[in-house]
């Protein structure tokens, strides 16, 4: 998964000028961050692995 400090790499190469602006455009390509997202929180919430 991409982090933050490359989306906002991204965002600028892009010239956009806010990352709101990358990530809402193209936010849609990468479906499987949101389950890794939702994986990540779930197991900082409920420990474990």
């Amino acid at each position: 998964m991409t982090g933050w400090h490359e989306v906002k790499i991204i965002s600028e190469r892009l010239g956009h000028a806010k990352v709101a602006i990358t990530i809402d455009t193209y936010s849609h390509v990468l479906p499987a961050a949101g389950a890794a997202t939702a994986h990540t929180l779930a197991k900082l919430i409920l420990g474990g692995p």
